[in-house]
């Protein structure tokens, strides 16, 4: 909540508390919130095997406020201020500058450092065809982090369906996602694929079902 957690700081609940709402009342409850100033996180960027990534290079998602584009450096050490970071969480999207290998990791304001491993990327393909089951081309199809605890979080990756309606595109296996397409007055579909599904390397999701982008009317003269 950006007017009462301030940037820099990490705050902690001094004291659980435990309380019932019963239906039709209101219930107050104050809880205390402590306060600590937070340093910089120093972060490594690692494959599978251990082996640190030289010259990663991260975009930073944060909740507010525009991205962020960082380079780890030779070492695969990578700094996140809180500022960076903003008063709740943000995503650091890792991607190895010489081989296949990303990852997606959620960062929080709480002074932990997560670890940042890097795999190979899952592949997903499907199709985007209008309701009589003709395929829809040049169609923008875009994937999106699906965040449980507030939805659908930045894009991804973006891809056209072709001439045959099919399109393809390649995630971070580390998360789940939202697979979406929209036409103007034609709707939307979605289709949801998890890092479960990802990790097996190959995962063909269901059609992405669309009105055609026919204009329909009467056309009449002046007369």
């Amino acid at each position: 909540i950006p007017d009462i957690m301030i940037p820099g700081y990490i705050y902690k609940q001094e004291k659980d508390k435990l309380f019932v709402v019963e239906t039709g009342k209101t219930k107050r409850a104050v809880v205390a919130m402590s306060a600590v100033p937070q340093t910089a996180l120093t972060l490594t960027v690692q494959d599978s095997s251990g082996l640190v990534v030289s010259g990663a290079k991260v975009e930073l998602l944060p909740m507010f406020g525009a991205p962020k584009d960082m380079v780890a450096d030779k070492y695969g050490r990578l700094s996140v201020s809180s500022d960076d970071i903003g008063p709740m969480f943000c995503f650091l999207i890792v991607r190895s500058p010489r081989r296949n290998l990303s990852t997606i990791v959620p960062l929080g304001n709480d002074g932990k450092s997560p670890e940042i491993i890097l795999r190979p990327p899952g592949r997903i393909s499907g199709a985007v065809t209008d309701r009589q089951g003709r395929p829809l081309s040049g169609v923008t199809v875009q994937a999106q982090i699906n965040a449980s605890h507030m939805g659908r979080y930045g894009v991804i990756a973006e891809a056209q369906s072709d001439k045959d309606g099919r399109y393809q595109m390649e995630l971070p296996s580390s998360n789940d996602y939202v697979v979406s397409a929209r036409v103007p007055r034609g709707g939307v579909d979605e289709a949801v694929v998890s890092q479960d599904q990802l990790a097996r390397g190959q995962c063909k999701l269901k059609d992405l079902v669309l009105a055609d982008r026919k204009v329909r009317g009467v056309v009449k003269d002046g007369q």
